[in-house]
């Protein structure tokens, strides 16, 4: 008999559906006097749990659906128990109700657990962000290229990852091997369960991640072939143009970039006009005049450029606090980086990048409006009043009497600025207006193309359904 805390088939449950595809392999579920041992493995891939408290002594292997059955937030015992011949007895208490569930074994059917590594090297912090952030990057299949595995260079101490669109480059850390080594891609590493030290280690056939109490076996590919990517890396020292995106604006942007038109077309493309000053500009296919957003506070050096590229992979760079960036020329990778990452990004050519026009929509991130332009307004239930004229004065001054008024009346005094500042409020609600109009247009069309699409569908469904009868 085994008792094991509820919770802990919660965090089995994310991890392992973290590592591995469905049907979900078998747990085993061992306890002596090391501690419990949780293992399951599936295609190479491996996860052990080890922890040195126990409550009994036993070995059992469940089923994986059986994960979903106990899993819970609470700390109650679960009961595993042997039962018959290949039976297993699940007892716990859910929400105050007693929960008995009989599973079939199979532990015979189990192969050898992958050997623990002799030595493990202890990571910096980074380094679990840093292997979720690559398993990110790589693709989810691969051609030519095993771009479906990221690529650990053990001399180097880098992590390299890409989809053949983007690579992501980090350095810095310390591997107990000097090979290149390729393992799969997994998502497990974003898993808040996993919490603790950080540690590293290699065998013959397994790269391994410790994190606390669990250790993740990695199956080392010996045969795929990785890209030479450090090839395409720009030179930052190089002469070509280097930005800077402050913080406020790459908030600003993050929010702008969904919202700008062109985001159902073709590569959602966006253009970055660093000219000085730092400008995103976009189009919808089917209108003429571009959305420009200007952000105020950031800058850029060297040689005018407009470079196109996926808004996607700007929203990525700004998601993985790259800010900092450089450019060659409109026809090589724009570059992101920081101390120790790259990440690096295919453009979409010259004649994609979009100039500026009279007639475009500008959106400045430093305008007193720009907090809430993105926000929803409500709508008006209430006529409209009408808008009340104002005359603006002459710059001249005009004559009085002495005592504040003008040919007998009196009148407010209105400064010259405050018309202004109100004009330009108006302009600034104008293109709020305009901006959000552009959307549901977007919205609009695509709904559009998505009717015309449906009624193509059925009205090939009734011409099969005529030419069966």
């Amino acid at each position: 008999m085994i008792q094991v805390p509820q919770s802990l088939f919660r965090q089995l449950r994310t991890v392992i559906r973290r590592c591995f595809s469905r049907p979900l392999p078998p747990v085993q579920v061992q306890a002596s006097r090391d501690g419990l041992l949780v293992r399951c493995q599936h295609d190479g891939i491996a996860v052990s749990f080890h922890v040195t408290t126990q409550d009994g002594t036993d070995q059992f292997v469940i089923p994986a659906n059986a994960l979903d059955d106990i899993e819970g937030k609470g700390q109650e015992p679960v009961t595993l128990e042997a039962h018959g011949a290949g039976k297993i007895t699940a007892r716990w208490t859910d929400a105050g109700v007693p929960r008995v569930i009989e599973y079939e074994t199979a532990a015979d059917s189990l192969p050898d657990f992958p050997k623990a590594p002799d030595r493990l090297v202890e990571q910096d912090a980074v380094a679990l962000k840093a292997l979720d952030d690559a398993m990110q990057t790589a693709a989810k299949d691969s051609v030519r290229f095993s771009t479906n595995k990221i690529q650990l260079r053990g001399r180097a101490g880098v992590i390299a990852a890409t989809d053949g669109r983007q690579l992501l480059w980090s350095s810095g850390f310390r591997f107990p091997f000097t090979d290149d080594l390729l393992v799969p891609r997994v998502t497990v590493f974003g898993c808040r369960e996993l919490d603790g030290e950080i540690k590293i280690g290699k065998t013959t056939a397994h790269v391994c991640v410790q994190v606390g109490a669990w250790t993740i076996y990695l199956p080392i590919d010996k045969e795929g072939r990785f890209p030479r990517v450090e090839s395409i890396i720009p030179n930052p020292t190089a002469s070509g143009t280097t930005f800077q995106l402050a913080p406020d604006d790459a908030a600003f942007l993050t929010k702008a970039l969904p919202r700008l038109p062109g985001e159902d077309s073709e590569f959602s493309p966006v253009t970055l006009d660093l000219n000085g000053q730092f400008a995103v500009r976009a189009r919808d296919a089917e209108q003429g005049r571009s959305t420009e957003v200007i952000l105020a506070r950031s800058n850029a050096s060297g040689k005018a450029v407009r470079y196109a590229l996926n808004r996607q992979y700007v929203s990525r760079a700004i998601s993985l606090g790259l800010t900092d960036g450089h450019v060659l020329n409109v026809e090589t990778p724009i570059l992101f980086q920081d101390d120790r990452r790259k990440y690096v990004v295919m453009g979409l050519g010259k004649d994609a990048g979009l100039a500026p026009s009279d007639k475009d929509l500008r959106l400045r991130s430093d305008s007193a409006e720009a907090g809430n332009h993105s926000q929803p307004h409500e709508r008006r239930t209430t006529p409209v009043k009408p808008v009340q004229r104002i005359s603006t004065p002459r710059p001249e001054a005009e004559a009085t009497n002495g005592n504040g008024t003008t040919n007998g009346q009196h009148h407010t005094k209105v400064g010259f600025n405050a018309l202004l500042e109100k004009a330009q409020s108006i302009q600034n609600g104008l293109r709020d207006l305009l901006l959000r109009t552009n959307q549901l247009l977007s919205g609009l069309k695509a709904y559009r193309r998505h009717a015309k699409t449906m009624q193509s569908t059925l009205a090939s469904l009734r011409q099969l359904q005529q030419v069966e009868a």
